[in-house]
């Protein structure tokens, strides 16, 4: 029972903000992935993540292409979501995040960290060394 529309409307509100103040978004984009990368287009100086990423590999690179950062959690360890664990073997580590907040165990970074390391083939402290620079890019950290 969402209002599409009011929905809509705020989502564009905070895209003119985040262009107003310079500022990174976070999007959670549920079953609606082509409407945000329309949107997106629209404000094409804004940048940021887009959380739990679960879109194509072609919108995952034309998000990519955009300037954003696509982020994956716990939902890259079943071995049943094989679509999505494809996506992040060809994606570049540039443009990676991991991320945990759909459970309360911080162990659960380190299990993510771990599964994607194996998914590209490459250990694990070079997959967190680049999502931590990634993260500082996108929050412009010191």
């Amino acid at each position: 029972d969402i209002d599409r529309k009011q929905q809509r409307h705020f989502f564009v509100s905070q895209l003119e903000l985040a262009q107003k103040y310079d500022l990174p978004i976070i999007i959670h984009a549920v079953k609606s992935t082509e409407d945000v990368i329309f949107l997106l287009k629209k404000h094409p100086k804004v940048t940021g993540e887009i959380h739990g990423f679960s879109g194509s590999e072609q919108q995952a690179n034309s998000l990519i292409k955009m300037g954003f950062y696509l982020g994956f959690g716990l939902q890259i360890t079943n071995q049943q979501s094989k679509r999505l664990r494809d996506i992040v073997k060809n994606l570049p580590i540039e443009s990676l995040l991991i991320e945990t907040d759909d459970h309360p165990n911080p162990q659960d970074l380190s299990i993510v960290a771990e599964e994607i390391a194996e998914l590209k083939q490459i250990s694990v402290e070079k997959l967190i060394t680049q999502c931590d620079n990634n993260a500082i890019s996108l929050f412009r950290l010191s």
